[in-house]
């Protein structure tokens, strides 16, 4: 895909990678250059051993809902703080997957994911007050959502004033989940 690609990516490796596959992504993004690639930390020893392995890596922290799936539970603030400290200027964002929250009902999922929004956003504001200037005009960057919650992430008003992604995995495949949840399908 990067080796195709006409125009700059940004690549996003979901997972938190240490070891063999940790150089296999730093090789990656050698040998990519031109390609953004980052991966996922929940730890501030992972933030800075990334940054030993690669120059070219970024680093998203990974943060829980409170789903229990992955990522630093949304109200360890100190840990969150020192992952994202230790991940000094390769600090990309905070991500954020809340995909877990299924109702079959679109505005039930939606009022289920606002508190959970509202969370991610209070603790962006918190770190983006207690670190220098990065990101878009110096506020983290947040990237969200599953395929059952990213319409409900793109409808919600309170990430319009931040540089805010969703990155619905199955967006590209459209499958039984999407059409399970009521979700058009691409003609």
């Amino acid at each position: 895909m990067l080796g195709t690609a006409e125009h700059s990516i940004e690549l996003v490796v979901a997972m938190a990678h240490h070891g063999p596959k940790l150089k296999r992504l730093s090789q990656l993004a050698a040998d990519y250059p031109e390609h953004e690639v980052s991966l996922l930390s929940e730890d501030p020893a992972h933030s800075v051993a990334i940054q030993e392995e690669s120059e070219l890596l970024g680093i998203w922290v990974d943060i829980d809902p409170g789903q229990g799936r992955s990522g630093i539970p949304l109200n360890q603030r100190e840990r969150i703080q020192a992952t994202s400290t230790a991940a000094g200027s390769r600090l990309r964002g905070l991500h954020f997957y809340e995909g877990d929250v299924r109702d079959d009902d679109p505005a039930r999922r939606a009022a289920a994911c606002e508190p959970l929004f509202r969370g991610l956003c209070d603790l962006a504001n918190h770190l983006d007050k207690n670190r220098g200037p990065a990101g878009t005009e110096g506020r983290l960057s947040l990237l969200t959502s599953g395929t059952p919650t990213f319409e409900a992430a793109l409808d919600w008003s309170g990430f319009d004033d931040r540089d805010h992604r969703i990155s619905p995995g199955t967006v590209v495949y459209w499958d039984s989940t999407s059409q399970a949840f009521g979700i058009p399908g691409f003609s």
